[in-house]
């Protein structure tokens, strides 16, 4: 029966308690897998972080033209410098996937504004677009305020909050 604990929390992984996914969207070239597998195998050498790309983390092929990459990162309840790596990269796989005109499938609540802020075209245009019509559509700000990265107007001056928590903590601040 272990084989239906794949991606999900389970005695199999250390730690056990959970997971995040990171999902770039990548063309449907094996030329362009190979590029990402190499771009994050660099990454996660540099960063110092064991590598999820394993045989199991095939490219998923249900997209006619593309590939969806997913990367499972697992997290703990207790060890918050374990936790705080994984965000940290995390946060850079947003950004090498956007510098390589990758996206990401599907991010946790806590990551959304690090992949809506990665589609910066045109000063933000479609971050820009959303707002203003989450502005009309919601002016309270009530539904699903930042999901997605889309803040109403009443919190987007604390829109990279969880970013500024995590420097704090890797600059000696423990709040």
């Amino acid at each position: 029966m272990e084989i239906f604990w794949i991606s999900t929390r389970g005695e199999t992984f250390d730690p056990s308690d959970g997971h995040v996914w990171f999902s770039p969207i990548i063309p449907r070239d094996g030329n362009e897998l190979l590029k990402c597998q190499n771009v994050y195998m660099d990454l996660f050498s540099e960063l110092n972080v064991e590598s999820p790309i394993t045989p199991f983390s095939h490219p998923r092929s249900w997209m006619y033209r593309a590939f969806c990459f997913m990367l499972a990162f697992h997290n703990s309840r207790t060890d918050r410098e374990y936790n705080l790596k994984v965000r940290q990269a995390y946060r850079a796989m947003v950004k090498v996937a956007a510098q390589n005109g990758w996206g990401d499938y599907r991010a946790a609540p806590t990551f959304q504004d690090d992949v809506m802020g990665a589609y910066s075209f045109n000063n933000h245009a479609l971050r820009r677009f959303h707002e203003n019509l989450k502005d009309h559509l919601d002016p309270n700000g009530i539904l699903a305020p930042g999901r997605g990265g889309i803040c109403p107007k009443n919190l987007r001056d604390n829109r990279f909050a969880n970013n500024r928590r995590d420097e704090a903590i890797l600059k000696g601040d423990k709040r």
